[in-house]
């Protein structure tokens, strides 16, 4: 995953780079396009200038054979050719001609030369002017050059010509002009005729060799690049005008070339270098170039410097966030300094930190307390520390603790309530079993009186009396003894109705370690929610949850006891049940005993036949005590057991420290 720091600097390096190179590029191509067309139009103005300047040059050597052409005296047959030859010398002289003449309209001149069948000869006499180019002298081996015009009969224009006049300017003025034109330092002119031939360069030697650079294209087996120029060539050939470029031995020159007006198929033509108008914008877009590298770096330098007063403080409260999920409360919080939006992040994760920190503490106070078995808590002093929606929070441990402190209490009651009628069982079981006891030793001194009446019973008159105060008094005991079973059996079933009470309670604690089980398990959830901010919440809910498994738990133990206490009481109270059926037996029994004694009172003298049905209920009362003393012991045995059950419930709850209510 990539970081913010390097998003940033990953983004900033990009747009600068981006829109430096595409400033590079749009300013170096209209560098380059303004060069070029700037170049173009400085050539086809300096080929037009120049093509009209030779064209005013050759105008104003054609204008000055063509005024000499006007003088009627070179016309004249009665004007001598000394004459003529000075009219002709006076035109050299003024305009700096090298040489010039005349011939009549035979072709035949002073010189003795005969010009009739040259093409300037022909055209005068047709009546045209005529520029010849340069050439080689057969005389001098020097280029020269020819204007010629008509000479008028008597000097009249558009008469019959009558000769030819004409003049030749220094050999080297076409080549002279060539040198003249200058557009930049390394750039020359030339001229070349309707045939391609070069007829005015600034290498003069050129034009003496009669270069053609068409032809030279045809021979080109070096491929030096003159079929590009010879293109060019050809279209000069056929008088057009342009702008273009050629690559000549490896350099590229432009070229811009004009007609020449008023010559026959002339053209000029101006060259340079490419350098010579480039390397201006060359060096630009180098510099610029060089800026865009020297801002991008200085781009990098800042952009690294921004990312990294951003991204670290950034990175280190990801960081800090991370651990807090982990539950880590400990490390420390990176600090920003600052009004920065990083600042407020790095303080607002301290912030965060801190809360969770003194919320967690504050909850791990409160559980801690409570698994000590301490539910008298104050959590008024910490609810400032939970806001906003983590309020909820402590008011469920508040309201868990407030329930579980409740239902403890009420458990302490009825425990209370246990142990005092546990005490109470166990007090008349004692005194059942005492009793019982004593009915037996009773019994016994009644079964040796009926063994003495048996051996006695010449003496049963006179112990009759005795006999039905000892009778009195067993039925006196038996009455007491039914009476402490009733009170027995009431004590049992309340100790029933209590046992049934404490089943209610245990529900209830487990009904309330179900809904905090619940709690815990939606408090899981809505944590899960949260995503990695709230891990620390599942954290709190699972140790909710154990707490509530915990309390389910011990209910379920608690249970467990309560059971068992109540299974001992409704043997007990089945066992109480019983001895009652027997002691109505016995007060049964006790009441025909008093009959029977009654009976021996009233009737003595039938106290012999009766002595053996005495025997016999003797032994049934014997047998039914015995079985009395028996019950009697085991419940107390039963009231014993239920007393110490009710006093580990007691213990048990005297370990938690509740609310006073």
């Amino acid at each position: 995953m990539r970081s913010i720091k390097g998003k940033i600097i990953c983004a900033m390096v990009s747009l600068i780079t981006a829109t430096s190179s595409l400033l590079v590029v749009f300013s170096s191509f209209l560098s380059y396009k303004s060069a070029v067309d700037s170049t173009e139009y400085c050539f086809n103005s300096m080929s037009e200038l120049s093509s009209q300047r030779i064209q005013w040059q050759f105008d104003s050597y054609i204008n000055v054979a063509i005024d000499t052409g006007y003088v009627s005296r070179l016309s004249s047959p009665s004007v001598s050719d000394e004459d003529k030859i000075a009219i002709i010398n006076s035109k050299i002289d003024i305009y700096n001609f090298s040489e010039g003449g005349f011939a009549d309209k035979d072709g035949n001149s002073p010189d003795g030369k005969n010009y009739a069948d040259t093409d300037y000869f022909q055209a005068a006499m047709r009546g045209e002017t005529h520029i010849v180019k340069p050439n080689l002298s057969e005389d001098t081996g020097e280029l020269e050059m020819l204007f010629s015009a008509p000479i008028w009969d008597e000097g009249n224009v558009n008469t019959t010509p009558v000769g030819v006049v004409f003049f030749s300017p220094d050999s080297d003025l076409l080549n002279d002009i060539m040198r003249s034109i200058k557009i930049s330092e390394n750039s020359a002119a030339y001229i070349i005729d309707s045939d391609g031939n070069t007829i005015a360069d600034v290498n003069t030697q050129l034009v003496k060799d009669g270069e053609n650079i068409e032809e030279l294209a045809k021979n080109d087996n070096n491929n030096d690049g003159y079929d590009s120029l010879a293109k060019i060539h050809s279209k000069m050939r056929n008088g057009e005008h342009g702008f273009d470029s050629y690559k000549l031995n490896g350099v590229k020159k432009y070229i811009a070339y004009s007609p020449i007006k008023d010559t026959d198929g002339w053209s000029l033509a101006i060259y340079a270098p490419e350098k010579d108008f480039l390397n201006g914008t060359f060096k630009s877009i180098f510099v610029t170039v060089l800026i865009m590298i020297i801002c991008t770096l200085i781009t990098i330098v800042v952009s690294i410097v921004l990312a990294n007063s951003i991204g670290n403080p950034m990175r280190q409260c990801s960081e800090r966030m991370k651990k807090l999920v982990d539950g880590d409360l400990k490390s420390p919080v990176p600090v920003v300094k600052g009004k920065t939006e990083t600042a407020v992040l790095a303080d607002a994760t301290s912030t965060v930190v801190s809360c969770i920190n003194g919320m967690i503490a504050d909850m791990r106070r409160i559980l801690e307390a409570m698994a000590n078995g301490n539910f008298n808590i104050d959590t008024e002093k910490s609810e400032s520390l939970y806001v906003g929606d983590f309020n909820a929070l402590i008011k469920d441990i508040c309201s868990i603790n407030e329930k579980l402190s409740s239902t403890m209490s009420q458990i302490n009651i009825a425990a209370d309530q246990v142990n005092s009628g546990s005490d109470n069982v166990a007090s008349g079981a004692q005194e059942l079993s005492q009793g019982a006891t004593e009915q037996a030793s009773a019994v016994d001194q009644l079964a040796s009186t009926i063994r003495t009446i048996s051996g006695q019973i010449s003496n049963n008159s006179s112990n009759c009396s005795n006999a039905h105060e000892i009778v009195n008094d067993t039925v006196a005991y038996i009455k007491n003894a039914n009476n402490e079973m009733k009170n027995l059996t009431d004590a049992m079933n309340n100790i029933e109705d209590k046992s049934g009470q404490i089943r209610n309670i245990i529900k209830t604690i487990e009904d309330i370690a179900f809904q905090t089980n619940i709690l815990a398990l939606n408090a899981a959830v809505e944590a899960a929610r949260a995503g990695e901010a709230g891990k620390g919440f599942a954290v709190v809910s699972n140790e909710v949850r154990n707490l509530a498994s915990k309390s389910a738990n011990a209910a379920k133990d608690t249970t467990v006891l309560i059971e068992q206490s109540i299974t001992a009481v409704e043997n007990g109270t089945y066992i109480v049940a019983s001895a009652v059926d027997v002691m109505n037996k016995v007060g049964e029994k006790s009441n025909e005993v008093e009959s029977i004694v009654h009976s021996i009172a009233e009737a003595s003298r039938t106290q012999a036949e009766m002595i053996e049905q005495i025997s016999t209920g003797i032994d049934q009362i014997s047998s039914v005590v015995q079985t009395n003393s028996a019950t009697s012991e085991e419940s107390a045995a039963a009231s014993e057991q239920l007393l110490g059950q009710a006093t580990a419930l007691k213990d048990l709850i005297s370990t938690f420290t509740l609310k006073e209510e």
